[in-house]
């Protein structure tokens, strides 16, 4: 994944073991709402370039590499990045 700011090997540092949250929208309601997470952590770089790596919980359904990403709370509450549906990072 991609985050949005992140250009350097040294800026991922910061992020390496903050959670994020694949979120995604279902078709059937679940605990009064369609949203649904897969929750996850940084692990690591990957590459010089400021791409990490994330462990989650579950494997990412497939359509998650087509989408966007976002971590969040971090310098701003939700940074785009390019890879999956929706992560937040908490």
């Amino acid at each position: 994944m991609q985050i949005e700011g992140v250009n350097t090997k040294e800026d991922v540092a910061w992020y390496c073991g903050k959670r994020m949250a694949y979120i995604y929208k279902a078709k059937t309601k679940s605990s009064g709402t369609h949203y649904r997470c897969i929750w996850g952590k940084v692990t690591r770089p990957h590459g010089n370039s400021g791409v990490v790596r994330a462990k989650f919980r579950s494997n990412l359904p497939p359509e998650s590499m087509v989408s966007w990403s976002a971590p969040a709370p971090s310098p701003s509450p939700f940074v785009a990045t390019s890879c999956s549906a929706f992560c937040a990072l908490c």
